[in-house]
């Protein structure tokens, strides 16, 4: 039995940390304890994890080193009821060089860091005290309120400590250290009411495919970079780190982050169902940044945060550029607040027309924006930026109000009814009161409830169907039509269509756009089509733009069409003029 720690020899030592040294190899433990004193450290030694369990409430060591893995098969073991029990503030694992299914599982079970070997104790040194560092920076308390999905202090601290290293190491070796950050893009939508294990479960899952399917790829190996110069923390919430260092080429690094993209492309299991994440990829590199490694992280996440309110479909890279442009966002989100009541929104309609009388029967409203200085802005720039900040909720009540108030003056003025047609945000969907609203802006514009069509998309339906069915219900139940816009373009199951009170079926304009070349997009839209006919719903076509399209789909059957053939989407006054008009250009004989 190796003994306890030797007494400090004076007042420096005295204040030094404590670690426990349980290297399962005789030589290398001596090694290490040598080296590890000579910069500082107090050591107190064990034979082997067994043994260093034993120990632990008698000494209270500020750091536990165990391993080789390979030589102590306990240090697993111990790694897990270290976790159980309330481990020292850090816990580092000697591995085998490549060894990544020991680290995999090290980490999984309650490691905070690992080493492989040769190693030297002063490398070993400077990794503790790094990590040691790290850990005391963020050991402050969690604010109140924050979500146990939060992560564990030690698991940002220790990601800060090995980036410090790998950023030291990397620069003395004339190479870079790279971190990329992975947002989950619309977690808590896709997640909403399946309940915190539920959503613990997914990020664990998330974390396990990330560590697994990065150290088992050759994508490494394309950086220069070996498994044991990767490092994984989550940070908050739904945002994933991945940290690299000894990367030949920083312009590389995309590669990993293309990897991520791939995995995440795999469907995930949430309450039963599966469902795809999306996720936006932020990365920021050393030297080329010349930053702390505290700067970097935040660099990573301000290129995520970009990627995400951009939608950018490929990692993105940080640059000082960026601050300017999450500035300018800034800005448009606060005249986003004020456009409202400031009066700069208007809604344009787009006819839907019925491909065998060639009649306009409805119309799609669509919000505008026109800004007195910045002129028009696109719908795909502000209506994401709404969803996130909760404005989508009063913008929809306005748009609600205003597209009703308009279907009942065209009506008033003599035109035949017709069907409006709004979208319907799930932000605004999950809002409650949402049906009362409808009730109320249906009796103060007076308009029917069967000229009212509400358009949800298919990320409605990934968690809680139950309950959509039940609200969706109630509008059936009301009068109300209900269609599903995009269709083809979401992940859920096509169960859900003989579940759900719907209507219409809105096929996606990706399909419609190759309809008269392709022979694979005209097998899906007439699967679909044949599909709908037996459910006894009507079909929609959008975007369609040519007479071969408009051909194909009379032959196929579909009832109604929407796009440029007939017209783009225009103000109250102009629509006025097509239903005065006689049967659109397009449908002449």
């Amino acid at each position: 039995m190796d003994q306890s720690p030797p007494t400090p020899a004076g007042p420096a030592q005295r204040t030094a940390p404590l670690v426990l040294l349980a290297a399962a190899q005789a030589a290398l433990r001596a090694k290490l304890h040598l080296e590890l004193e000579r910069a500082g450290w107090r050591v107190a030694l064990a034979a082997d994890a067994a043994a260093a369990l034993s120990a632990l409430e008698r000494l209270e060591p500020d750091a536990l080193v165990l391993g080789p893995a390979d030589a102590d098969p306990a240090a697993l073991a111990a790694c897990a009821s270290l976790r159980r029990r309330g481990a020292p503030r850090v816990v580092l694992l000697l591995t085998a060089q490549g060894d990544t299914a020991a680290i995999e599982r090290a980490f999984d079970v309650g490691a905070t860091e690992f080493a492989a070997l040769p190693l030297g104790g002063v490398e070993l040194a400077l990794r503790l005290r790094f990590a040691l560092r790290g850990v005391a920076a963020a050991a402050s308390p969690e604010p109140a309120g924050e979500s146990a999905l939060s992560p564990g202090p030690s698991e940002i601290g220790g990601l800060l400590s090995q980036l410090r290293v790998a950023m030291e190491q990397s620069a003395a070796k004339g190479r870079h250290a790279a971190v990329l950050c992975a947002e989950l893009v619309r977690f808590k939508e896709l997640t909403a009411g399946q309940g915190e294990d539920a959503c613990e479960a997914l990020l664990a899952d998330v974390a396990r495919r990330l560590r697994v399917g990065i150290r088992d790829h050759d994508v490494l190996a394309r950086l220069g970079c070996a498994a044991a110069d990767v490092r994984f923390a989550r940070l908050r919430g739904d945002e994933f780190c991945v940290m690299l260092r000894d990367v030949q080429d920083p312009s590389d690094v995309a590669k990993v982050g293309q990897r991520i993209l791939d995995l995440m492309a795999e469907p995930f299991v949430v309450g039963g169902r599966e469902t795809c994440l999306a996720v936006s990829i932020g990365i920021a590199c050393f030297p080329d940044l010349a930053l702390s490694a505290e700067g970097l992280l935040e660099a990573a996440e301000k290129a995520a945060y970009c990627a995400k309110q951009e939608r950018a479909a490929v990692p993105l890279y940080y640059t000082p550029a960026l601050d300017h442009r999450a500035a300018k966002r800034l800005a448009l989100e606060v005249d986003l607040r004020h456009a409202l009541e400031r009066g700069q929104f208007a809604l344009h309609y787009q006819p839907q027309v019925e491909i065998q009388s060639g009649r306009i029967v409805g119309a799609e409203a669509l919000v505008r924006w026109f800004h007195p200085e910045r002129g028009r802005i696109s719908p795909l720039e502000f209506v994401p930026l709404a969803e996130e900040t909760g404005l989508i909720v009063p913008l929809g009540e306005w748009i609600l109000r205003e597209a009703c108030r308009q279907n009942k003056s065209w009506q008033q003025a003599g035109f035949a009814p017709l069907r409006i047609s709004v979208n319907l945000s799930p932000v605004q969907f999950r809002q409650p009161g949402l049906f009362e609203s409808v009730e109320r802006v249906l009796q103060e514009t007076g308009l029917d409830a069967r000229w009212l069509e509400f358009e949800i998309t298919e990320t409605l339906f990934m968690s809680r169907l139950d309950a959509a069915i039940a609200q969706l219900k109630r509008f059936r139940d009301m009068g109300v039509h209900l269609s599903v816009d995009d269709f083809g373009t979401g992940y859920s199951s096509l169960s859900y269509l003989k579940r759900l009170p719907l209507d219409t079926i809105k096929i996606d304009q990706s399909f419609i756009r190759e309809l008269a070349t392709s022979s694979a997009d005209s097998a899906l839209v007439t699967a679909i089509i044949l599909m709908c006919r037996s459910l006894k719903l009507s079909v929609v076509a959008e975007g369609v733009e040519t007479r071969s399209q408009l051909a194909l789909l009379r032959i196929l059957q579909c009832d109604q069409i929407q796009g440029y053939l007939v017209s783009r989407p225009v103000p109250a006054e102009e629509f006025a003029g097509l239903l005065s008009g006689a049967v659109p250009q397009a449908f002449a004989a």
